[in-house]
């Protein structure tokens, strides 16, 4: 996988970018649009135009109103702006590490189809049919790759949501389980660590770390906080989030490429 992901060329986001937060400006602006910011309009409106004559009052009201509008929706979109820039600068100095995606699940013998395999295996109770695999990587999140090269490192953080029933809405609910897979060892440098836990994991190549962010009716466990120390060493993982629900494109695979599993 490793070599999958230096081929696709696109190792320059930050893993940040796959946790719901690429989608706050749309979200705050559409909440700002149909809430405060109409609200502000029609309030201030309604003041400017109390001491027209009643005649004149409701084209005066809607003339006021839209023209407010206007205004209070230019500032909603500055300070949302202003937030998320904010916001954005804070998630990026939580980790450095890069990564990419691989969503690309044609090639038989790609280290990714196998991964998701495996994964949807882990997962499955009963079957191990092509059926099952399916359904049951229609919760995960197409694999991630990260690389952390020499200083690069991830803070202390959370994989679930306490607000992800609306937050992470679209991509599938809540995060019920991560899986990481060590693409190489790591002599020195870049472990797994669980703070609450009192437990930290080593890289070694091949081997996997399964842990429950939240459990099976999505609520959120302080304990399983954990940060990926600053690597030494160059260090490559790989990731598979299961949500609650289907996690559709662009987070989750497409279901042309569920069907080549």
């Amino acid at each position: 996988m490793i070599e999958q992901a230096k081929a696709k060329g696109d190792m320059t986001l930050s893993p940040t970018a796959y946790a719901g937060w690429t989608q706050d400006s749309r979200d705050l602006i559409e909440l700002a649009a149909k809430g405060p910011v109409v609200w502000l309009a029609v309030l201030t409106a309604w003041y400017q135009t109390i001491q027209q004559p009643e005649q004149k009052q409701i084209v005066t009201l809607i003339f006021h109103a839209l023209q407010n509008y206007i205004v209070f929706f230019a500032l909603a979109l500055a300070t949302v702006a202003t937030y998320t820039q904010s916001r954005a600068k804070g998630l990026q100095a939580l980790r450095t590490s890069t990564s990419t995606t691989l969503d690309d699940l044609t090639d038989p013998n790609s280290g990714a189809k196998l991964f998701v395999q495996q994964a949807a295996r882990l997962f499955s109770s009963s079957s191990s049919a092509s059926s099952s695999l399916k359904q049951q990587a229609r919760y995960f999140e197409a694999p991630t790759i990260i690389r952390y090269e020499p200083g690069q490192l991830l803070a202390p953080h959370y994989d679930a949501n306490f607000s992800a029933a609306t937050e992470d809405a679209n991509r599938g609910g809540q995060t019920l389980a991560t899986l990481l897979v060590y693409l190489n060892n790591v002599p020195q440098g870049g472990a797994t660590r669980f703070g609450k836990l009192d437990l930290m994991v080593q890289p070694t190549r091949g081997d996997a770390l399964l842990f429950f962010p939240a459990d099976a009716n999505g609520c959120f466990d302080e304990r399983t906080e954990h940060e990926g120390c600053p690597a030494i060493d160059e260090k490559w993982i790989a990731r598979i989030w299961r949500h609650e629900a289907r996690a559709p494109p662009p987070y989750g695979l497409s279901e042309k490429m569920l069907g080549f599993l």
